[in-house]
């Protein structure tokens, strides 16, 4: 009969490639401080459209543009036309704005595996030690009882993480 001792290398490896990844998270996180604080990146997008949106005609003078009559013909068409090309413009910048700030958000942060991650660390490595401990004693009550707590605490850690 085949024992759980006999794959422990296998399993030795899944635990240590999921630590692994839990630290590759945590480090992008740190990415996402360093564009937060640091770089600022999304305060220079900010501003950057800030001056695109200084470069456009002002509201209030949009606003205020009477129609009158040029040779005969009214200027009510071409005034309603530049208004809707300004609001249309002004829609643009701002779609355009916001894509790029949650590019730059998304880029930043990592996505939220790490409770997984931890449960195949954790679940191997508090076995192993456990059992490698108590294999010399002869006592088995440990792995009877630490498979389903160590099972059951890791899942709500893995619910709470996720």
């Amino acid at each position: 009969m085949m024992q759980i001792d006999d794959f422990s290398s296998l399993i030795e490896l899944i635990a240590t490639i999921s630590i692994g990844f839990v630290a590759v998270e945590y480090v992008k996180s740190y990415t996402s401080i360093l564009c937060e604080k640091i770089f600022q990146y999304v305060s220079f997008i900010s501003k950057s459209y800030d001056e695109c949106r200084g470069l456009l005609t002002d509201q209030d003078t949009l606003a205020h543009i009477e129609a009158v009559d040029v040779d005969g013909k009214s200027t009510i068409d071409a005034v309603e036309k530049l208004k809707v090309e300004h609001e249309n413009l002004h829609k643009e910048i701002r779609e355009e704005e916001a894509k790029l700030k949650n590019e730059i958000v998304e880029a930043s942060q990592a996505k939220s595996l790490s409770s997984t991650c931890f449960f195949m660390y954790s679940y191997p490595a508090l076995y192993f030690f456990g059992r490698q401990a108590l294999r010399y004693n002869g006592q088995t009550t440990f792995t009877n009882f630490s498979l389903p707590t160590v099972s059951f605490l890791d899942y709500i850690y893995y619910l709470h993480g996720y």
